[in-house]
């Protein structure tokens, strides 16, 4: 600053933190400043500094009060995707739980008892966070709700979806999704994933099975087909579905609580009802985690059968062609 012709420079403090400088050149005539012109600065540029410190808390507090906001309104948006209540299915354990982390995601669940008396189950994440990820969230159930009244199989309605969301929102959204339609009359799932992360099948003879089959994630490309698979579930199996929200969730050691943890949880723990099974994981996960609020949202859905259903039905369960 001498080099710019800068006589006086006065330092601008809060708090003993310099936030800027007053700088001032020579006076006219050659005079040199004096101690109160000093004094009379350091008063001026304290005063200065003080309602620039304010002027930025405000505008800090203001950012805030808007994230609040937004947040609380993806919050709202997320809860009323979700069930008011769990649907009652004759010898089905259901329950399902969705954990919100301190950024809102777009995680959600749905469970629908249809006319005909099969169970619908959907559980997806979505991409980003906060309000955008909420209203893709919204508008995905809203295209799932309507396709899955229909009499296509979980293949031809995630093929549709698809179709939708890359033609209805950017195409750097996209969403995973796992859906299954369960037959109670025979115990049969039929199932078909968009890219999520594997449910697990507990059987009751202690094998674990992973629903694999499915497709790319919904949304990311305006093609691809969709396989699914039909599985009977026997009395005492238990099926678990999840968000990688639980899976990659990580601990002071950077360590991902990961699949194989929750396949020996689902071991251990097979005996108890479906509610309890999920309390379960979400206590491991705040032990593992070392925190009350996860960095992710989790969703868990469990299902177990309690006991087989009469069934009129002497096959698998059938839809109707995509014609």
């Amino acid at each position: 600053l001498a080099d710019a012709g800068m006589a006086l420079l006065v330092p601008m403090l809060v708090h003993g933190r310099l936030v800027g400088i007053i700088a001032l050149p020579p006076k006219r005539g050659g005079d040199e400043f004096q101690l109160q012109d000093l004094e009379l600065l350091s008063m001026v540029a304290g005063q200065v500094a003080l309602q620039m410190e304010n002027t930025r808390l405000y505008e800090e507090e203001l950012k805030k009060q808007k994230l609040e906001e937004q947040l609380g309104l993806a919050r709202t948006i997320q809860s009323r995707l979700l069930p008011r209540q769990i649907p009652e299915i004759p010898g089905l354990d259901l329950a399902a739980c969705n954990i919100t982390s301190a950024e809102v995601s777009g995680d959600y669940y749905d469970l629908i008892k249809r006319q005909d008396g099969r169970l619908v189950i959907i559980i997806s994440d979505v991409s980003g966070k906060g309000v955008p990820a909420s209203l893709l969230a919204s508008s995905l159930q809203a295209s799932m709700r309507a396709h899955c009244q229909t009499s296509c199989s979980p293949g031809e309605i995630l093929e549709r979806v698809n179709l939708y969301l890359h033609e209805s929102t950017d195409p750097s959204h996209f969403a995973t999704l796992f859906l299954a339609i369960f037959d109670p009359q025979t115990n049969t799932l039929c199932y078909s994933s968009g890219g999520h992360n594997s449910p697990v099948l507990r059987r009751t003879d202690g094998s674990i099975e992973l629903l694999e089959k499915g497709g790319l994630p919904l949304g990311a490309f305006d093609f691809g087909t969709y396989e699914e698979e039909s599985v009977t579930l026997a009395p005492g199996d238990t099926l678990f579905m999840y968000t990688d929200g639980l899976t990659e969730t990580r601990n002071g050691a950077e360590e991902e609580f990961g699949e194989e943890r929750v396949e020996r949880l689902l071991g251990n723990s097979h005996e108890l009802p479906a509610a309890r099974l999920l309390d379960v994981m979400h206590d491991e996960l705040r032990l593992f985690s070392g925190r009350a609020v996860a960095d992710d949202d989790v969703t868990l859905v469990a299902l177990k059968v309690q006991q087989s259903a009469q069934s009129n039905l002497t096959g698998p369960v059938a839809y109707e062609g995509s014609g």
